[in-house]
């Protein structure tokens, strides 16, 4: 199992390499060329490039690509003729919304460009007949079953006996046996490990995010508009048992999880009723890459409360 980790920097430099003849390719362009008209005009793009999704925003030429896995999302948008290239690289959640946000915002003031509004339920609801989009859609690897039931639409994905399944218990047992060389040749499991070690992936400081969080409370990481948007998602934290684990009720906290196999962390702003506000950073590396390790999660708390309460300790 290998992959690919580079921080956003380097995906930017791969998106300005696609844009610039002789670095990777004679002639770039022929990539950005309509090869297919993809049947979904709003999903990314009008037609299929090689290897990029093309599309029109505001009467300009706009590439892309995108990837996913489980919890992160990733994607590249090149625009030729200015040579500027644009990547979001998100953990978490409403990914395709902020990646409009962003996207929106930084082409606007860099190029005047208007990216289209992406599409949207109406106002009113609408009446629409939902019976002839029943059915199965098929492609490989994957079989979606489409029903309806009182006037709404459900699906079921990757029919197990179709397609390739394990259970969690599996998935687990699996997870386990890799972090103990079981799985395989030594080298190999430890290559899977790699996905998360700071010096071969995209990673931060406790340090640095810290740092960056007492800027955006500051309205002095972006806009004052952003900062407050950023402030108002992470005060509504809803997971319970790390940070908000370690203080008592009457003190508030805003705060983002990360968690990747052993890797479990949390950072957040804590504010007493003083007013007084704490940025604070819990990263922890566990033995073990199972899902569910609450003692880990409460020794996040733990540490954040000593952490903070030394703080509030000195003169």
């Amino acid at each position: 199992m290998t992959g690919l980790f580079v921080p956003v920097d380097h995906v930017v430099a791969l998106g300005r390499a696609h844009l610039t003849p002789g670095a990777l390719l004679a002639d770039p362009a022929v990539m950005r060329q309509p090869q297919v008209e993809l049947p979904n005009p709003h999903g990314g793009g009008r037609h299929g490039g090689i290897g990029w999704s093309l599309d029109e925003w505001d009467g300009q030429q706009v590439v892309s690509h995108s990837g996913d896995t489980i919890g992160q999302h990733a994607a590249l948008w090149a625009l030729p003729e200015f040579g500027t290239t644009v990547a979001v690289l998100i953990n978490g959640g409403r990914s395709v919304e902020f990646q409009h946000h962003l996207v929106s915002e930084l082409l606007h003031g860099l190029h005047g460009v208007r990216v289209p509004t992406p599409l949207a339920p109406p106002d009113r609801p609408v009446y629409v007949e939902v019976e002839p989009l029943t059915g199965v859609y098929e492609r490989a690897g994957s079989r979606i079953h489409v029903t309806s039931r009182n006037g709404r639409l459900s699906l079921a994905m990757l029919d197990p006996t179709r397609s390739p399944s394990s259970t969690p218990r599996e998935i687990t047992s699996l997870l386990t046996a890799i972090w103990q060389d079981r799985a395989g040749p030594a080298e190999a499991c430890a290559e899977v490990r790699g996905a998360n070690d700071p010096g071969r992936s995209p990673s931060s400081t406790p340090r640095q995010v810290t740092g960056l969080l007492a800027a955006i409370w500051r309205n002095e990481a972006g806009t004052a508009q952003a900062c407050a948007e950023v402030r108002d998602i992470m005060s509504r934290q809803v997971w319970q048992h790390r940070l908000v684990s370690g203080f008592p009720d009457g003190v508030r906290t805003a705060g983002k999880t990360g968690t990747d196999f052993a890797v479990r962390n949390e950072a957040g702003v804590v504010e007493y009723p003083d007013n007084k506000r704490y940025a604070v950073g819990v990263f922890l590396r566990t033995g073990s890459p199972a899902t569910r390790q609450p003692l880990v999660d409460r020794a996040i708390g733990e540490a954040a409360r000593a952490a903070v309460g030394h703080l509030r300790s000195q003169p």
